[in-house]
């Protein structure tokens, strides 16, 4: 009888070509890699704030639809976003993050396209609904400390200072995006006219 036990299979990520060397002081690459996740975190957030402050201009691009109609651009979005985190968090750890990451941009570009040119409401819905899925997948990867070899406290500093500036950029720029200023100015002398 053998007291040896049987060799196990060891899940092992695809990858081409030797991997860098992780020193002490973390990833050799940890600043291009935190360059390129940081454009990505910024844009999926700063597509998120801006239609939360277009949301009036949207209303006003497609004629006859009510305000329960245009809220699904946000619903849709947020309810597809949160079922979708973790679980492109688990796919990217199976097949790899660098190939999910760059599906995610392909995903979160494509259908940001599609909703730009939305010819009606149904159309920007679900486009906002698939390009939440890209956005998860983002935000699932961009979240990882481990990925760009930085140290867990300076990714949280870095992470909540990246959400304050995009969330401040949008709150600033709320006139310029959907001159909600004019807006209602124009709705105050509507609702004067009819009385």
């Amino acid at each position: 009888m053998s007291t040896q036990a049987a060799p196990q299979a060891v899940a092992t990520t695809p990858h081409t070509g030797p991997a860098p060397a992780v020193t002490e002081a973390g990833h050799p690459r940890r600043w291009s890699v935190m360059a390129v996740l940081g454009a990505v975190a910024f844009m999926a957030q700063l597509d998120f704030f801006v239609v939360n402050v277009a949301l009036d201009g949207i209303g006003q691009s497609f004629p006859g639809a009510g305000v329960a109609s245009v809220s699904w651009v946000l619903s849709a979005y947020a309810i597809v976003f949160a079922a979708v985190l973790v679980p492109a968090g688990r796919v990217a750890d199976q097949w790899g993050r660098k190939k999910v990451l760059l599906s995610g941009v392909a995903m979160f570009t494509l259908t940001s396209a599609v909703a730009a040119a939305a010819p009606n409401l149904g159309v920007l819905v679900g486009a906002r609904a698939l390009q939440a899925v890209g956005v998860a997948v983002l935000v699932a990867l961009t979240a990882r400390p481990t990925l760009t070899g930085f140290d867990h406290a300076w990714w949280v500093q870095a992470g909540a200072g990246l959400a304050a500036g995009v969330a401040l950029l949008a709150l600033q720029s709320r006139r310029t995006v959907s001159g909600s200023s004019h807006v209602s100015a124009t709705r105050k002398e509507k609702v004067d006219e009819r009385q």
